[in-house]
């Protein structure tokens, strides 16, 4: 099935680009994408394909990515760390979340969430625990191309997604991280 021709110009133009900047991006003449925006003629499969592939490309390079927004700084704790460890680093640093890491890899989370299912559930002081004891299972992780509305999903069930490049660990993002690129 073909998509709408007339996406063409809509995505052109919010783009900011002209119909002769696409033409050379989608490698066929700025006549033909006249002809396509004014519905002149019609394409064939191929030449839409190149047009709509080349907007794909000039729209990705434009989202916001998750290197973009992430936090560089994280803060993990051990599985043999005890849970009052969690807490504290959590107060001291003002999150919600932390990754669990172990030979450089990650094994589990620790959230406030998590921690007060616990204390609910358990009807006790768990501070003198380990963290291996109620930790929840790992973040899942994405890479620094990954665009923010992906990430956006992947928040919806999830306290954070790691950043990882090269099998390295090089960010974090949460809930509040997304929160403030609607203020920028």
């Amino acid at each position: 099935m073909f998509p709408n021709i007339k996406e063409i110009k809509r995505r052109r133009i919010a783009l900011g680009i002209t119909q002769a900047q696409l033409a050379l991006r989608s490698e066929i003449s700025q006549s033909l994408i006249a002809k396509l925006e004014s519905n002149i003629i019609e394409p064939s499969y191929s030449v839409v394909g190149r047009i709509f592939s080349a907007l794909d490309v000039l729209e990705s390079k434009n989202k916001v990515k998750a290197k973009n927004i992430m936090r560089k700084n994280i803060v993990t704790v051990k599985p043999t760390d005890t849970v009052a460890r969690a807490i504290t680093l959590m107060k001291k640093e003002e999150i919600s979340q932390v990754p669990v890491i172990e030979n450089k890899a990650i094994v589990g989370s620790v959230s406030e969430k998590t921690i007060l299912e616990k204390i609910m559930i358990k009807n006790k002081n768990i501070k003198q625990l380990k963290v291996f004891d109620i930790m929840d299972n790992a973040f899942p992780t994405v890479n620094e191309r990954t665009p923010v509305d992906v990430l956006m999903s992947i928040l919806k069930h999830n306290q954070a997604v790691i950043i990882l490049e090269n099998n390295k660990i090089t960010g974090i993002v949460t809930k509040a991280d997304i929160l403030g690129t609607l203020g920028r």
